[in-house]
């Protein structure tokens, strides 16, 4: 065989190699876009449950969220009223009449008011969503000695030195500011707010008068002196409101508010709060109020009937007044110690 045939046979197995090389090329790579396709219908297919979990999580995660935020806001609202309301009425008469009498029928708020707690019309024109109530405040204050009024004459002596802030002394005549009165725990009779007359700055003694008792009543040694205060508690323009009567004017306390209303029963010594909140997230949709049918029907028809996108909240809480004392309280006593 000659070198040409020898070359040509080389060249016609070389040929048939790359032949059969591009053909098994061609087969590889029509299986590796096979494999791909299958690979992307796989991943759509677990990506699309996936996704959907990842939606209800991020969404439960938000709810969770709101929710929280709606339950803080509650927390502040009620803890602003808890302290008035436990020492609402403390040595105050209940009635209204006998309250008016023992500020000398003053003109001026809170002497005015139906009573140490009561819940009015609103300056929005909302019923029971404004709360009005008078409360001690305790100064830590101790008397030093008994004292009987009149016959002891009319100062009162302290076992330290009166904070020149806690009260001011109004000379003559009714009671203009809250800080003008102040209140024992144990005095007798029990209602009997005195009204200060007289105090020096950084002396234990202080000159008293009383409207409602003004011929006699006893105070005894180691007794706290209190002082008066009174707040009004509403809510407009979706922010919950005090009126403290220590600073001037109306002091913005929890936003996300919607509204609240009171319910005073004075005959069971107790108060029932009605608080509407709401969440900071806003959904696509208008949203049910959680918690609606704890409230009287008439009021949840009041709130159901405005619409939101925003989460809200509707709760009841119920407290009682335990020094809120009226009469018929003592007169109850007297007849079960007779039997």
């Amino acid at each position: 065989m000659n070198i040409k045939s020898k070359l040509h046979i080389i060249r016609f197995k070389v040929r048939k190699r790359e032949q059969l090389f591009g053909h098994k090329q061609n087969k590889r790579k029509a299986f590796t876009f096979i494999e791909l396709l299958i690979s992307m219908i796989i991943l759509v297919t677990l990506t699309i449950p996936l996704l959907t979990m990842l939606r209800q999580s991020t969404d439960y995660l938000t709810t969770q969220i709101d929710y929280r935020i709606a339950q803080n806001r509650i927390f502040s609202a009620l803890s602003l009223i808890r302290h008035p309301v436990f020492y609402c009425g403390m040595g105050l008469p209940v009635d209204t009449e006998e309250y008016r009498v023992a500020f000398g029928r003053s003109r001026f708020q809170p002497f005015n008011w139906a009573g140490p707690v009561s819940a009015v019309k609103s300056s929005i024109g909302k019923e029971n969503g404004e709360l009005r109530i008078v409360y001690a405040k305790s100064e830590h204050i101790k008397l030093k000695e008994n004292f009987e009024y009149i016959k002891q004459g009319k100062t009162i002596s302290f076992t330290k030195n009166i904070n020149e802030n806690s009260i001011i002394p109004r000379n003559s005549g009714i009671p203009e500011n809250t800080r003008n009165c102040i209140i024992f725990k144990s005095s007798f009779p029990v209602f009997n707010p005195l009204i200060v007359r007289s105090a020096n700055k950084n002396s234990p003694h202080v000159v008293v008068e009383s409207f409602i008792n003004p011929n006699f009543f006893r105070l005894y040694k180691n007794d706290t002196m209190y002082v008066l205060c009174a707040m009004k508690v509403f809510c407009k323009s979706g922010v919950l409101y005090t009126n403290d009567f220590k600073i001037s004017g109306d002091q913005p306390r929890v936003d996300g508010v919607n509204d609240i209303r009171f319910n005073v029963n004075k005959d069971k010594q107790n108060i029932t709060i009605y608080l509407l909140v709401r969440g900071n997230q806003k959904f696509d949709t208008f949203k049910e109020i959680i918690g609606i049918e704890q409230c009287p029907t008439e009021l949840a028809e009041e709130w159901t009937c405005k619409k939101s996108n925003y989460q809200r909240y509707a709760v009841k809480t119920v407290w009682r007044l335990p020094n809120c004392l009226s009469k018929n309280f003592f007169s109850k006593i007297e007849i079960e110690e007779q039997y």
